[in-house]
């Protein structure tokens, strides 16, 4: 007994989307692949068509074909016909008679000296600001400092400029008492003289 695959079990097989298999299915059929449909014409996958799309992604993947010309090589092969095996496009994909492996070493050795070139800039870039960072933060510790005495300053001359104050007012105060301890004893005497004045000649005897 034959076994049939749906499309969703071969495109899971294959590692590729159902929409992708369905193209692939169109390609093939336009080149004279027959696939066995059903009778609403859906397609039914044997085992030789799954083995049939693995050579199409074989062949379109690994060499510059594109997928028609794959395609049709894939038919020619399944057919019987004598076409130029895979391994052959590997071989002329990959050989070049132009290629230079020295001039390839070459451009890598000069691409790792510009890299290397480039790290090493970096890394002096980094040293220097790291340096500048260092400097900006000493810098601010010493306006910092500066900043912290100024203010002592300050506050040391304010408590003497208060302490000169107390001083010159309790100055201002002592003066203030004696005159006026001054102006009393001279009040005192006036008094006394006047009292001596209003007296009688015979009354000094009394």
């Amino acid at each position: 007994m034959k076994t049939f695959y749906s499309p969703g079990d071969v495109a899971e097989q294959l590692g590729i989307q159902s929409s992708t298999l369905r193209k692939y299915a169109d390609v093939l059929e336009k080149e004279g692949y027959t696939f066995l449909k059903n009778d609403r014409g859906h397609r039914k996958y044997r085992e030789s068509d799954v083995m049939v799309f693995r050579k199409l992604i074989l062949l379109k993947s690994d060499t510059d074909m594109t997928l028609e010309s794959a395609t049709k090589q894939v038919v020619a092969w399944h057919q019987g016909i004598e076409v130029l095996p895979l391994e052959s496009y590997e071989i002329e994909r990959h050989e070049d008679t132009d290629f230079n492996a020295t001039a390839l070493q070459s451009m890598i050795q000069e691409q790792s000296e510009v890299i290397e070139k480039q790290n090493e800039l970096l890394q002096e870039l980094t040293k220097r600001l790291a340096e500048q960072d260092q400097r900006s933060a000493q810098r601010e510790m010493e306006l910092l400092s500066a900043m912290q005495t100024l203010q002592e300053s300050q506050k040391l001359i304010a408590m003497n400029n208060s302490e000169a104050a107390k001083e010159d007012v309790a100055r201002h105060q002592e003066r203030d008492k004696m005159l006026m301890q001054t102006i009393r004893e001279v009040q005192e005497v006036k008094k006394m003289i006047a009292a001596s004045n209003d007296k009688k000649w015979y009354e000094f005897w009394k």
